[in-house]
């Protein structure tokens, strides 16, 4: 495109007596074929302008051409536009020097030939391309299409921009620029010289993919010219260690480098001398290698990857005790499997000699690997672990996801298994005796690790003569197919979590779920699971659709307890009919307390504390299905009977449980139920720990009773009634409801009373008595308490709520209360850690903020409404609002408080937040006003005259994120505006600078000064009309002022600022007195009152540095204006004396000359 400049420019010349004659008036359309003859001439290819041409000569001379399209061979060239600027000065001289060439939206369509070269017409002979230089080369909006016709394929690069000079068409050319191709965004910096004896072009290409952390660079010789193209240099591949993402914030990545020297050609691509760095330099992986690319329509490579030692643990930035080493060597593996995604098929032959993962050494890995598009093949793959142990395997390997995927026989011969077993579980050794040699350990199997399924058939594994022998497969559930597994096991004594573990780390860390199914069948002596050991164990057991079977299930000892079952449930005939039954008997309660923990941690963490008192545990458990007898409504054959009992004792705690359910199997909604029981307690607070409802109310050691009872129909209407009493909580509740297709729905009455309902506490505070009434509706996952009514610590509380417990989880409603407590509601909405309050009443305002992260918040997961009214609503201790009206508004992801006005300080405060959750915590944006609040009520109460009185309005936003409370409220920030009218401020007397001025005139000492000023600042009051300044926070600190106002010729400024995070207040007072003659350089005096400290009591301090200078001052300035003086009066005397010693000479000098005169006269007359 640049060579049809002399062309255009010729056409330009041609034209240049009209550019001046009438630059505005002339239509250069009517040269277009004149331009298009020069272009053609200039470039050897025909040239078209469809668009408008535009020349300038003044100020700068110019030619703008629209729609610019040529054709040279296989090229095809097109412009929407092209601005070209000449340099006014070589252009007098002559010369051709291009200040600017601009081309907008450019199309270039290239090809290759046979050989790898561009396609396109030469340059017309004669053309010297030195005569022609562009300062500035700018290309916008291009398009550039290489195509390949002996592969196939072609390249497209969108949104092409380019910025650069090129001193010549032989170059050099420099610049950089961008281009989209493959939807990524590219940078790239360029420079070229010009040719060299041989034909070669220096080039130096620098590619930076700008959504992506890499740097492709390439420093070599090109050679154009010739049968092929070609180029030989140096290629550098490179990952940063970060990716900035603005001001403050960055991604860091893991860095790698890869150098080589490289030789290309249209055909094959060949780096030799290749060198891969992964991870920084300190703890970076090294390998070596070469690599052989062959291009065209059937491209491949072939790899050769070589590594004398590899340390895993470095290269992942792990010390070497954080993994297991098979964790590292699978994350290893994985990350690989899943980086390995060629566009062409690769076989790569491995030879590493050692190989360091987890801390241990490796040796000896070598196979091939073959990674093509449908996935990665291992072939004769041979690894030496620690204790001397072989592994052999193959077969496919896949990345699925956070697995692997695998299908291929494996074998392991260990000489040491101690050792093996250590380096696969670091606790494998608690499981054996350290003392006694384990022998060879021999495993193998058929492993076939997909998706949705790991099996390993024909297992045998052999340790210490001890053998486990079977197979073992788990299929992952499915639309329309539930989880199942099949296991079948024999042993003599087994390990079930050391295996397990083992198996699970052979094959990738699989994650085994509860299964939908399962056919199990062990026998074994002896079976250790955790810190649990069960002797003579038989167990063969299997549940799906066709029911439930348990021909046998034995536990000869469990933790001194014994377990029997057994029992078959047939659900694949029209009436099922079967019994199962379990028996368990425990002489300590402690023991089955131990494995009700194994299923519900939380209840066992709180019976331990009654475990050792519970005793003995007997439980018997009996589930028998039959048909119905006697029952007129349908054939016998159609109707069962099932019936569940629960009986025994845990201890203290004595249980009798039971259901029964009467109808059709085929149709179950249908039958008729019943279901009753009771549960009683020596101590109320064992039966809450067990039930989780010690974590809301208080119960103490008095005995506790819960009985229920209830039945109906499960189509149709279902009544019960519900009573709990115990040492602090009583529960009456009584209703029907009745099941349909959308779910349960129904009505109860419900009666609550409390005497400490811990959850709404504040923290140190002490028993919060609760008593609530409502009506409870229930409708599917849909709940409403209607006429809700009571009274909460003597505070009356009423309202109505909709809550909805099914996703997306909901709640509306309005709750009226007489007196809030908003700091304990608010640490519940937002998850904080409440911390029990200090002690005093204004301990409180030196906020306590917690510096634990926020937990779950209340609101997480939660949509809806709910308007809160309450008539004196508790801010901070000792600050309290009236008539509190908001709404709160959630969206599953964030708190919304909406239009929240108040009454506070007989001021109206109105506030708008949200709460949101972040990654980093939680955020908060909030806008506040206050308006003609009263400023006395507003500081801590002292048990003294408020400091200041007057009225106060003020308005913010602010907005920080923080992982917790004090982070979120360091990192705060936001504007605002403060104004005060009215106002009487105590202890800022203004007339304090001039009284002090004059105490020290009368003589009092400069060090005394401040202490003389407190009492005579205390004398007076500071009176403000009305003022106002900027407030401001920053990371939590909040900044006023100045604020500055004039009172009886005084100045007086205020700044202050305010550590919301600390309670540290830092408040200054500047009065600067009134301007004085006698004032030192015209200076006017300054007095400073500061105020530091917590909020609720700040010390308060004068500084009379300012006052004590502007003094000390003027009392030099006077003093230097005395002797100044007094040197000028000594020198007037000076000069009267001086005068009249000249008058008494002068007249001395007359009377000598006047007697001369009279002697000579005498003289003469004698004479």
């Amino acid at each position: 495109m640049q060579t049809t400049l002399l062309g255009l420019a010729v056409a330009m010349i041609l034209a240049l007596l009209a550019a001046l004659v009438g630059p505005h008036f002339v239509d250069w359309d009517g040269f277009r074929e004149t331009f298009e003859a020069e272009a053609t001439r200039a470039v050897g290819t025909p040239v078209a302008i469809s668009g408008p041409i535009d020349v300038r000569l003044l100020p700068t001379p110019s030619l703008d051409l629209k729609g610019v399209a040529l054709a040279a061979g296989g090229a095809r060239m097109s412009a929407r536009a092209m601005r070209v600027e000449l340099a006014l000065g070589p252009l007098m001289r002559g010369e051709w020097r291009v200040a600017e060439l601009t081309l907008d939206a450019p199309q270039l369509d290239l090809s290759l030939d046979a050989s790898g070269r561009i396609r396109g017409a030469a340059l017309p002979s004669g053309f010297d391309p030195d005569m022609l230089s562009i300062e500035r080369l700018v290309v916008e909006n291009g398009r550039a299409v290489l195509a390949d016709p002996a592969s196939g394929s072609n390249v497209t690069l969108d949104d092409v921009t380019f910025k650069g000079d090129l001193r010549s068409l032989a170059g050099p050319l420099r610049g950089e620029g961008a281009f989209v191709t493959g939807g990524h965004l590219y940078g790239v910096r360029l420079g070229a010289g010009r040719a060299g004896s041989d034909g070669g072009v220096r080039l130096r290409l620098a590619v930076d993919p700008l959504d992506r952390p890499l740097a492709i660079e390439a420093d070599g010789t090109l050679w154009l010219a010739g049968t092929t193209p070609r180029f030989e240099g140096a290629l550098t591949l490179a990952r940063p260690a970060g990716t900035g993402l603005g001001p403050g914030r960055a991604v860091a990545h893991e860095p790698w480098r890869l150098t080589g020297r490289v030789e290309a050609t249209p055909a094959r691509v060949k780096l030799g001398q290749a060198e891969l760095q992964y991870g920084p330099e300190d703890r970076a992986v090294r390998l070596g290698g070469a690599a052989d690319l062959v291009l065209g329509r059937f491209p491949r490579a072939d790899l050769v990857v070589t590594g004398r030692h590899v340390d895993l643990d470095r290269g992942a930035g792990a010390p070497a005790a954080a993994r297991a080493p098979l964790d590292a060597l699978q994350s290893a593996v994985h990350d690989l499997v899943a980086a390995l995604k060629p566009p062409v098929p690769v076989k790569a032959a491995v030879e590493i000699d050692s190989l360091v993962a987890g801390g241990t050494t490796l040796q000896n890995l070598k196979g091939t690997v073959t990674a093509a598009a449908e996935g990665v093949t291992l072939d004769g793959v041979e690894l030496r672990l620690p204790g001397l142990t072989h592994v052999r395997l193959g077969g496919s390997l896949k990345a699925a996801g956070p697995d692997l995927a695998f299908a291929g026989p494996v074998s392991l011969d260990s000489s040491d298994p101690r050792a093996l077993l250590a380096w696969i579980d670091p606790r494998a050794d608690a499981h054996t005796d350290a003392a006694k040699p384990l022998g060879l350990l021999r495993a193998k199997g058929d492993v076939s690790l997909e998706r949705d399924r790991v099996a390993v058939a024909a297992l045998s594994l052999e340790l210490d003569r001890k053998a486990v022998e079977g197979r073992f497969a788990y299929t992952r559930a499915a639309p329309g197919r539930p989880s199942q597994v099949e296991a079948d096991l024999r042993a003599g004594e087994v390990d079930l979590e050391s295996t397990a573990a083992l198996i699970g780390s052979l094959l990738g860390g699989t994650r085994v779920e509860w299964p939908g199914g399962a056919t199990v069948a062990l026998a074994a002596g002896k079976v250790v699971w955790g810190p649990l050991a069960a002797d003579r164990v038989e167990a063969r057991v299997g549940y799906g659709k066709d029911g439930l079977t348990i021909e046998r299930l034995a536990v000869g000892d469990l933790r001194g307890a014994t377990i029997a079952g057994s029992g078959r449930i047939d659900t694949s005939i029209v009436s099922p009919q079967g019994a199962v039954t379990l028996e368990l008997k425990a002489p300590r309660s402690d023991a089955l307390v131990a494995l009700i923990g194994e299923v519900a941690p939380e209840q066992a963490a709180g019976l331990k504390r009654y475990a050792a008192a519970l005793g003995a545990a007997e439980l018997r458990a009996r589930f028998d299905v039959a048909p119905a007898l006697h029952d007129p409504a349908a054939p016998r054959a159609t109707r069962s009977t099932a019936n569940l009992t629960v009986d025994g004792r845990i201890g203290t705690i004595r249980l009798a449980l039971s259901a029964t359910a009467t109808g059709d199997p085929a149709d179950p909604l249908k039958a008729q139920v019943r279901a009753d029981g009771t549960v009683e307690a020596r101590e109320s607070a064992a039966l809450a720990a067990l039930t989780g409802l010690d974590r809301l109310v208080a119960l103490d050691g008095r005995p506790a009773t819960v009985s229920f009872a209830g039945g109906g129909r499960l189509d149709g209407a279902l009544e019960g009634k519900l009573d709990a009493a115990s040492g602090g909580l009583w529960i009456t509740a009584a209703g029907q409801g009745r099941r349909d297709p959308d779910g349960v729905s129904g009505r109860a009455d419900v009666t609550l009373t409390a005497t400490d309902a811990r959850l709404l506490a504040p923290p140190g505070s002490g028993p919060l008595p609760l008593s609530l009434h409502s009506r409870v509706a229930v409708s599917g996952p849909d709940v409403r308490f209607d006429d809700l009514a009571g009274r909460l610590a003597g505070a009356a509380v009423k309202g109505h709520l909709a809550v909805r417990l099914a996703e997306p989880r909901a709640v509306t409603g309005r709750i009226e209360t007489t007196d809030l407590d908003l700091p304990p509601v608010l640490a519940a909405l937002t998850g904080a850690t409440r911390r029990p309050a200090a002690a005093g009443r204004d301990a409180a305002a030196a906020v306590a903020w917690s510096a634990e992260p926020f937990g779950r918040p209340g609101f997480a997961d939660l949509f809806g409404r709910v308007e809160i009214a309450a008539g004196r609503a508790t801010l901070l201790p000792g600050l309290s609002a009236r008539d509190l009206k908001t709404v709160l508004r959630l969206d599953g992801f964030s708190l919304a408080i909406e239009g929240a006005q108040a009454q506070l300080a007989d001021g109206t405060l109105s506030l708008d937040a949200e709460i949101r959750q972040v990654p980093m915590g939680l955020s908060l944006r909030t806008r506040l006003a206050l308006a003609g609040a009263e400023i006395a009520a507003l500081l801590p109460a002292t048990g003294k005259a408020p400091p200041a009185d007057g009225r106060l309005s003020l308005s913010a936003e602010l907005d920080g994120t923080g992982l917790s409370p004090a982070a979120l409220v360091g990192a705060l920030h936001g504007t605002g505006a403060v104004t005060v009218e009215d106002v009487r401020l105590s202890g800022l007397d203004p007339k304090a600078v001039d009284a002090g001025i004059k105490a020290v005139e009368r003589g009092l000492p400069l060090e005394r000064l401040a202490g003389w000023l407190g009492p005579a600042l205390e004398g007076g009051r500071l009176s403000v009309g009305k003022a106002g300044g900027a407030l401001s926070v920053v990371d939590g600190r909040v900044r006023l002022g100045p604020m500055e106002t004039a009172a009886d010729g005084t100045d007086v400024a205020l700044t202050a600022g305010f550590d919301l995070a600390a309670d540290a207040l830092d408040a200054r007072f500047t009065l600067t007195g009134p301007a004085r003659d006698d004032a030192p350089g015209g200076r006017r005096p300054e007095l400073g009152v500061a105020l530091r400290g917590p909020w609720a009591a700040p010390k308060r301090s004068v500084d009379t540095t300012a006052l004590v200078t502007w003094v000390t001052l003027r009392s030099v300035e006077q003093e230097a204006k005395r002797v100044e003086m007094a040197e000028r009066e000594a020198k007037r005397r000076e000069a009267v004396a001086a005068a009249e010693r000249a008058r008494l000479d002068k007249e001395r000098q007359e009377r000598a000359e006047r007697e001369r005169l009279a002697r000579e006269a005498a003289a003469r007359e004698t004479a």
